[in-house]
């Protein structure tokens, strides 16, 4: 039983030594008026929080679902159609720039190049890609602007 009284003995010098540590009045007083206004604060808004996720996740939903319809539509909707005429040449262009450039025939050429293989499917057309570091001969249709309104392939 010895030992019981004097744990006792020791908590209460503890007990004492803790209120000795207490701040003076005066500081007590000071930190009782600050916890009292922090209580006074207006309460925090947990749902303007929500809806700054909300507005968040359904930017990501519109995005995503702009992304699949994106991906079902056919492939001929997201790429420009390439035509072939009688003589063998393939528009590059519009209908309208196509006509225009029909109607001003004296400021369009035709010029022989050749072209990597690779450079076919850019256009749409069917290319091997085992070959597709091989050239092939070609003449394109230029506008005196520099533009080409079209390309023959020569096989």
């Amino acid at each position: 039983m010895k030992t019981a009284t004097d744990l006792t003995r020791r908590f209460a010098l503890a007990a004492h030594e803790l209120r000795q540590q207490l701040p003076p009045a005066t500081l007590q007083a000071a930190i009782h008026r600050h916890l009292d206004r922090a209580e006074a604060a207006p309460p925090r808004r947990p749902w303007a929080a929500w809806l700054g996720w909300a507005g968040l996740s359904t930017a990501a939903a519109t995005l995503a679902i702009a992304l699949v319809v994106h991906s079902m539509l056919p492939a001929d909707a997201q790429q420009p159609a390439t035509t072939a005429d009688a003589d063998g040449f393939v528009r590059l262009v519009s209908a309208d720039e196509w006509q225009r450039a029909q109607g001003d025939a004296a400021r369009t050429w035709v010029v022989n190049t050749e072209l990597p293989q690779a450079r076919l499917a850019a256009l749409g057309l069917p290319y091997d890609p085992a070959r597709a570091g091989e050239r092939v001969p070609a003449q394109l249709l230029m506008h005196s602007s520099g533009d080409v309104l079209a390309v023959r392939f020569n096989r």
